[in-house]
């Protein structure tokens, strides 16, 4: 895995501003050593040797990164499920729109204009039962639903994923299927094991 982390000296305060804001902590900040460990993962690859093959290009053209940061996200999953904001903190006077999360572009609060791009009308479903789970069987399982395709996500090696992506005809179908899209896949009616899935608005996903 390779990962990029913020400055040392600044974790501390992300902590901080975590517990000031966040109290429930409802946000994955830690690793899987217990420690705090504030970081994004950019690249994963199944063996050490394609690791240290990629590090070994990169360590020869990487330059350090420097920009401007408006705003904190803090994001939260279940299990290994897609990340989605759970909350977007400004810094700064000049509070921006964000880019994910509440206020962003398409999501359920964004400016009516914004509600007619296609992230408005997209989510992502989460937790999908596997095997069983095909394009077609998730597309079918938002009956009452007016949709314009659906899609399971795939590894590299084209094995589906436990999640996906749907597209609905409108942003007011969107925000209807995750108010009341019941997201049960039954063993006998999808061929399927049972299971219980749930909806992401794609604007509140990473």
């Amino acid at each position: 895995v390779i990962n990029i982390v913020p400055p040392r000296e600044i974790w501390d305060t992300i902590q901080s501003i975590r517990t000031k804001y966040i109290p429930d902590a409802r946000c994955v900040l830690r690793s899987k050593t217990g420690k705090y460990h504030p970081h994004m993962t950019i690249a994963k690859f199944e063996s050490q040797e394609e690791l240290k093959t990629e590090m070994d290009k990169l360590k020869t053209t990487w330059k350090p990164l420097k920009f401007d940061v408006k705003e904190l996200y803090f994001l939260s999953r279940q299990g290994g499920d897609p990340f989605e904001v759970a909350e977007v903190i400004p810094i700064g006077p000049n509070i921006t729109t964000p880019y994910f999360g509440k206020g962003s572009p398409g999501s359920f609060d964004s400016p009516s204009s914004d509600k007619k791009s296609i992230i408005a009308s997209c989510c992502v479903v989460c937790s999908l039962p596997q095997p069983g789970i095909t394009n077609k069987v998730l597309n079918d399982s938002f009956y009452g639903f007016s949709t314009i395709c659906a899609e399971v996500f795939q590894n590299p090696d084209k094995s589906l994923r436990d999640s996906g992506i749907v597209q609905f005809d409108s942003f007011a179908t969107a925000k209807r299927a995750c108010e009341s899209w019941s997201g049960h896949f039954s063993s006998v009616e999808r061929g399927a094991t049972t299971g219980m899935s749930y909806l992401i608005h794609l604007p509140n996903a990473v």
